[in-house]
């Protein structure tokens, strides 16, 4: 095909349309058993007489003009085809350059708000300490500083006698020793039957000491990894978009058809947030239930759950959770007593039996913040339902629903428990998708 482009090469094909076997002869006739130009004396004298099947260039050449010109046309559309091929590829190749360009600055971006977070934390941290060294340095160095004035003036007093006593016996006269003598011995020993109340005073304890969350270096391996795993990770494509995708391709891939009943619409109806759309009919029986898109969770108005009746409590442990060394425990407590299933739920009128259940935070800000939340998903009957217990197999009973939940303090998530470094963040993004925020 290289060599057909060059120009050069075309007169040496015009010079190869005579016979090389017949000079002077051109090449007037195609023998289609050989697949091969030939001119007439070749057909005439050797090819007819094998029974080649010979006919004539003018004959045939617009059959294959057309089949040229029919390749050339689909040569053309893959050719066209291949540039937007490569096109796409360009495009590709320059968006990965920019989302790695952009993931860079993300996690650069997150690195300095986790490092502002951890030094705010920190120095927040060390000032309420060095509060509690002054405070219980002032009170008891108020009491030193009480028995170190009293004691003092009580050896001046004692050193003032003394002075006076040697300076009279040293310098006074007879008469003034007499005159003076009472005097100054009671005063000596009125100082000295105090001595004892003074110098055998006790003194009182005055330690102060400091010591560190671990007592080991480096600090807690655990609480490094934790705020290492805050950065976030890296991920071939976008989990979420991915995630959502694959949710509309099954549940909502066809225009024509209702992803509820699987039928023609009758009276369409298109959610105004997310855009899918229902028979009118569907969506509002649905809603009647859960007011969120069936296809893509977008929520529409407060969801109100299925809980059946019960109390939410919160406490406070003096003890923290593997990952959060730094803070005490948050303990939340639900109580369910006995009770009857609702319409609403899967065997209205029949008995379910009370239950307690237990969970817990960490009584830091975000820990707070999600308790906040829970109250609210509570309080819309978000958290329980009535269903078969998948751990005792036991039916209408009273268990979670899809909000997790920390039930154990250790353990990791295998056992819903901590180290989980990533569960505040999850927890707050599926209370997001009901509608649960700040």
């Amino acid at each position: 095909m290289e060599e057909l482009s060059k120009p050069e090469n075309w007169k040496k094909m015009n010079d190869k349309m005579y016979c090389n076997q017949h000079s002077g002869k051109k090449l007037k006739v195609y023998c289609e058993t050989c697949d091969q130009l030939i001119c007439r004396d070749c057909m005439d004298f050797k090819h007819v007489k094998q029974g080649h099947s010979c006919v004539l260039v003018k004959d045939v050449a617009n059959n294959y003009k057309e089949l040229l010109a029919s390749n050339g046309k689909a040569m053309e559309d893959a050719l066209t085809e291949g540039n937007v091929f490569l096109q796409r590829l360009t495009l590709t190749a320059e968006q990965l350059d920019r989302d790695a360009e952009n993931a860079k600055n993300k996690i650069a971006q997150r690195k300095a708000f986790v490092a502002k977070k951890v030094i705010e934390m920190l120095d927040q941290k060390a000032e309420t300490l060095l509060k509690k060294v002054d405070e219980i340095q002032k009170g008891k160095r108020a009491s030193l500083d009480r028995q170190a004035e009293e004691s003092k003036l009580y050896v001046e007093n004692i050193k003032t006698s003394v002075q006076l006593s040697k300076k009279l016996v040293d310098q006074g006269s007879e008469v003034e020793i007499i005159s003076s003598q009472k005097m100054m011995l009671d005063n000596a020993n009125n100082l000295l039957t105090k001595r004892e109340e003074y110098f055998k005073a006790p003194i009182p304890v005055a330690k102060l000491s400091y010591t560190s969350s671990t007592g080991k270096e480096p600090i807690n391996e655990e609480i490094l990894r934790a705020l290492a795993n805050s950065l976030g990770e890296v991920n071939e494509g976008n989990k979420d978009e991915d995630q959502s995708k694959n949710t509309d391709q099954k549940a909502g891939s066809r225009d024509d058809k209702c992803p509820l009943c699987l039928c023609d619409f009758a009276d369409k109806k298109t959610l105004s947030k997310c855009g899918h759309s229902f028979c009118a009919g569907c969506i509002d029986e649905t809603f009647k239930h859960q007011k969120k898109c069936p296809v893509c969770s977008q929520v529409y108005g407060p969801l109100i759950g299925n809980q059946p009746y019960g109390r939410m409590y919160d406490s406070h442990r003096a003890t923290s959770l593997p990952g959060f060394g730094l803070w005490d425990t948050i303990v939340i407590t639900y109580s369910f007593p006995n009770g009857t299933q609702g319409p609403d739920h899967l065997n209205p009128g029949k008995p379910y039996t009370r239950t307690n259940k237990t969970a817990y935070l960490p009584r830091n800000k975000e820990g707070k913040k999600v308790l906040k939340l829970l109250k609210k998903a509570f309080d819309q009957k978000l958290i329980f339902t009535i269903a078969r217990s998948t751990t005792t197999g036991r039916d209408d009973c009273v268990v979670w629903n899809d909000i997790p939940h920390k039930t154990s303090t250790m353990g990791g998530p295998a056992k819903c428990g901590y180290p989980d470094p990533d569960y505040l963040r999850r927890v707050q993004e599926t209370l997001a998708a009901k509608g649960i925020t700040e």
